[in-house]
């Protein structure tokens, strides 16, 4: 206790008058007990009817206590530090808790908790859940659904077999040529074909693919950080690093995610002006392209989530296995078909495959794009633009005001270690479609502005002298994304009004950088930059991006879910990040050649158009006209 004294003693003299700490020295922290304890869990399973349990608990204490106090105010720094209150300890009750055997588990974990800290910290816990508990012997079941579903899978890879014999044994033959469909080598020519396509937009958009590929490989590497976040024997060395400038900025690349709504409805104001150059387009077509979407990603989609909620739980091992399964999986078995409606971001609670509310928040802005694009023309959809530009940035702030948010989401240590759901950032602002419609607007004005650019044969070069105003909207973006580091310094919270500010504007700035570059990379307005992003490779990477991006958080969870503390370092993060990076790509590869590619031609063909003549409405781009 004396050290304790002279350790709480230093801290009043550097607490500031708001009772935050910013920061101790290891001596000191070692002072505090540890975020993480694990006892051996395979020695635990070794013994007769062993059980072990990994249990989230609050520090507490029923008379005064100056060390819990100072743990509060350490742990008030929320940005940089974990929350020190808040403890994850792995317990074989076998072993360390046979003296409380008459309570049921919960009551016997806390006092057996309570014991060991009150001894060696005069402290007390509080359980607030269930723990999570594994014994020797006891495994998941397999049941009919998970048979079924096994089942289902064999048909696809045989359905692949055949289909590749067939094409290359019998391609020649006119019967059966439906099989071809499910030609893996089929499927592979169509991902490395990045040859140019006559009349095919890709040749004036493929800049999109590497802007999209680049932003998700970043978000993969951000997400893979988690790792050395959760589960770690040297905490300290975690809060150092997220003081380290240049490293902030990585973990703001979720701020990246409003360019995808942009680019997203880009792609959509500007293909259907291509297709109203084939047809006068209905109020039906709203329906018809929503279902059309609907087909289209659902298969990839269903066939990952039916793998969580029947194989993936086999998978794993371990007591922190057990805490994946019934925060990860048991949701998606309860609820998981609310992804496949696209509305699981409205659910407060659920954690099933949470990286897919954008695409729940994408379909819902999809409906929105296509009725402003079909129903609205002229003057009247340039106003429904307009306003659903300034309701996008209004929202926002307005929840920011009401609830008291930061700016945006910040990935701080408990954002990662409580997985996101507590964050209210996260549930009023984050994952919406209405938060995100402003950059979703300016995408579809920007597809708009370029379609009828071309029709004029706009020639962006006599604009050369503006260059560097260009590469400016580079800086801008990295501005952006740099202003998200802000909350991490060792200061007060912004005040309200600050934060409501930046809540409104900072996707639609980093939104509207994007869209310059976009505009100047389909005009050819320089080259270096262009070249770097309508690189062929990345447009292959694109390709595997939407069955990557559905995997790679379940792969991040089984890495630390069957791992024991690891020690967190920038070695330790660059191996696990290009890790799960290359995983992620290569479980896409196999999902994209065996289910998204051939379901993808089956929808294409089923919603196949009848051949109508163009009307007498041709693009020209920089001087080379084209239909």
């Amino acid at each position: 206790m004396n050290k304790i004294g002279v350790f709480l003693t230093v801290v009043v003299a550097i607490t500031n008058c708001s009772g935050v700490i910013y920061s101790l020295n290891d001596a000191e922290l070692e002072l505090f007990p540890p975020v993480y304890r694990w006892e051996d869990s395979e020695k635990c399973m070794k013994e007769p009817n062993g059980v072990y349990c990994v249990v989230d608990a609050n520090l507490v204490t029923d008379t005064p206590n100056p060390l819990l106090n100072t743990i509060h105010e350490y742990s008030q720094h929320t940005a940089l530090h974990y929350n020190r209150t808040y403890i994850t300890y792995g317990i074989c009750l076998t072993s360390s808790c046979k003296s409380f055997n008459n309570l049921d588990r919960k009551q016997n974990i806390e006092g057996c908790l309570n014991e060991t800290l009150w001894r060696e910290y005069k402290l007390k816990t509080k359980l607030h859940e269930e723990p999570a508990c594994i014994q020797q012997g006891k495994q998941f079941e397999i049941t009919t659904t998970d048979l079924a579903v096994a089942a289902l899978f064999a048909w696809i890879v045989f359905l692949s077999f055949i289909g590749t014999s067939y094409d290359l044994y019998f391609k020649d033959r006119l019967d059966f040529q439906f099989l071809a469909i499910f030609s893996v080598r089929r499927h592979w020519d169509k991902l490395v074909d990045t040859s140019e396509k006559t009349n095919s937009i890709q040749n004036r958009l493929k800049c999109l693919d590497g802007i999209r590929a680049i932003f998700l490989i970043l978000l993969f590497g951000c997400h893979a950080c988690f790792l050395v976040i959760i589960n770690v024997s040297n905490p300290s060395a975690v809060e150092e690093s997220f003081a380290v400038e240049w490293l902030q900025p990585l973990m703001n690349m979720h701020l990246s995610m409003s360019c995808f709504f942009l680019i997203s409805s880009t792609l959509l104001s500007y293909n259907l002006q291509i297709s109203k150059e084939k047809k006068d387009i209905t109020k039906v077509e709203i329906l018809r392209r929503m279902l059309k979407r609907w087909c289209r990603l659902t298969p990839t989609y269903a066939i990952v989530l039916l793998y969580i909620v029947t194989w993936y739980r086999h998978q794993g091992s371990g007591p922190f296995w057990m805490s994946i399964y019934k925060s990860r999986i048991e949701p998606c078995r309860e609820i998981g078909w609310y992804n496949i409606l696209y509305v699981n971001n409205f659910l407060s609670s659920s954690m099933c495959m949470l990286q897919t509310w954008y695409l729940a928040a994408e379909m819902q802005l999809h409906l929105l794009g296509l009725i402003v694009c079909i129903i609205f023309n002229g003057t009247t959809r340039r106003i429904v633009l307009c306003a659903l530009f300034m309701v996008g940035l209004i929202i926002p702030a307005i929840l920011t005001y009401i609830h008291d948010l930061d700016m945006q989401l910040m990935t701080s240590i408990e954002l990662v270690r409580k997985y996101f759901l507590p964050n209210p950032t996260f549930q009023h602002v984050y994952r919406h479609s209405y938060t995100n419609v402003s950059c979703y607007a300016m995408g579809l004005s920007l597809g708009l502005i370029v379609y009828h650019l071309q029709l004029q044969n706009f020639n962006i070069q006599k604009y050369k002298n503006y260059l560097p105003l260009y590469y400016f909207a580079l800086l801008v973006n990295a501005g952006v994304i740099y202003l998200g580091s802000v909350p991490y310094a060792n200061a007060p919270r912004l005040s309200i009004t600050i934060r409501v500010v930046l809540a409104a504007i900072m996707k639609p700035v980093l939104a509207g950088g994007t869209a310059v570059l976009i505009f100047g990379a389909i005009f050819k307005y320089e080259d270096k930059l262009r070249s770097f992003l309508e690189w062929k490779g990345w447009t292959i990477l694109y390709r595997l991006c939407y069955s990557a991006y559905l995997v790679h958080l379940s792969l991040i969870d089984y890495q630390f879910a069957t791992s024991d503390l690891r020690r967190a370092s920038y070695i330790e993060m660059a191996i696990l990040a290009f890790g799960v990076i290359a995983v992620s790509f290569i479980v896409a590869l196999m999902l994209w050649l065996l289910v998204e590619s051939p379901l993808a031609e089956i929808t294409d063909q089923a919603f196949k158009e009848k051949n109508i003549s163009l009307k007498d409405n041709s693009i020209v781009s920089n001087g080379k006209k084209t239909t």
